[in-house]
């Protein structure tokens, strides 16, 4: 009896043990289907995407244009049905509609989601009209699009999209694309602090310092610069100009030269401490391959700079120190 009842317990503990592994395996197919889904939806990576945005809004482009690129962007990775882009005025007056998808209706300026995130200059989303009793709202996000500066572009208005995709990574999402691509409509203005601060610096690196820092504060995702400090045994060999070719197509680099060393900062965008690290692992390997000898060896000494709460144009003096110390 004693031996049947121990069986009898096992077999139960076996039957629980088998449903809650049966629960859990369920639940992995599901979660695996919602990733197949998403990478269907999203055949490209973030940076591909900020790639196709830095090349619009040239001077003399049609803003409806880019407005077009943005919002298919929008829907691809957020799964927006339906949505439009608006451009505004100043004074935050409708001027016209610049792009839309799906079937949407005019502008409802007195609509309170859209009141609420024009006062606060923030992206404003349904679940908040419902906390503050306002629940009439007609749209589930309304976005303002405004550059660093704070200068007022344009609207997001979405109206209908997947009750799932309604999340922190979606909305994180959209502040991004929106915030990188609204800082692109004043590149000159932007790059001047810094310029005027460091005249050596490229406009170009000096812009898109600003724009990450921007995002950064927007979105808290980070970017990071690695400034590779090269002796002059380096600068010999022609290390700099060979480093040049691993740059990516969304990197910048501003190369500082001066009689003591050369340092080659290279700005990151979207990266991370493991992003620099991995960097500089490629550049050993390639050390290593191409001399036999490592990057200090050779007279190459990395230093990584994350570009978060620091702000840029001080993180630049502190680049443009290394190579004069």
């Amino acid at each position: 009896l004693a031996r049947t009842r121990r069986a009898e317990g096992v077999q139960v503990y076996l039957d629980q043990r088998l449903e809650y592994l049966t629960h859990q395996y369920y639940l992995l197919r599901l979660s695996h289907d919602r990733l197949e889904q998403d990478l269907i939806s999203r055949p490209i990576s973030m940076r591909d995407a900020l790639l196709k945005l830095r090349g619009l809004n040239e001077p003399g482009d049609d803003p409806a244009t880019g407005a077009k690129t943005l919002l298919r962007l929008l829907a691809q990775y957020c799964q927006l049905e339906s949505a439009a882009l608006h451009e505004l005025d100043e004074s935050g007056q409708v001027v016209r509609p610049l792009a839309s998808i799906g079937t949407v209706s005019a502008l409802a300026t007195d609509d309170p989601l859209v009141r609420q995130a024009l006062g606060s200059r923030r992206l404003c989303h349904v679940r908040q009209a419902v906390a503050q009793d306002e629940a009439s709202t007609r749209y589930l996000i309304v976005a303002p699009l405004t550059n660093l500066n704070g200068a007022l572009y344009g609207l997001l208005t979405v109206e209908e999209m997947p009750f799932f995709s309604l999340q922190e990574e979606a909305l994180q999402t959209i502040n991004l694309l929106l915030g990188y691509y609204t800082d692109g409509l004043s590149m000159q203005t932007l790059a001047r602090p810094i310029v005027e601060q460091l005249p050596d610096c490229p406009v170009p690196f000096a812009f898109e310092a600003q724009r990450l820092a921007h995002m950064h504060q927007s979105t808290q995702v980070s970017s990071i610069v690695v400034a590779l400090e090269c002796l002059p045994r380096a600068v010999e060999q022609d290390v700099p100009a060979q480093i040049h070719r691993f740059k990516r197509e969304l990197d910048e680099i501003w190369e500082i030269s001066t009689p003591q060393r050369t340092v080659l900062a290279i700005l990151m965008p979207l990266g991370n401490a493991a992003t620099a690290e991995g960097y500089i692992a490629r550049l050993e390997t390639w050390a290593q391959q191409k001399s036999g000898l490592s990057l200090a060896e050779l007279g190459l000494f990395p230093h990584t700079l994350l570009l978060d709460a620091t702000p840029p144009g001080s993180l630049l003096k502190r680049i443009q120190q290394l190579a004069h110390a």
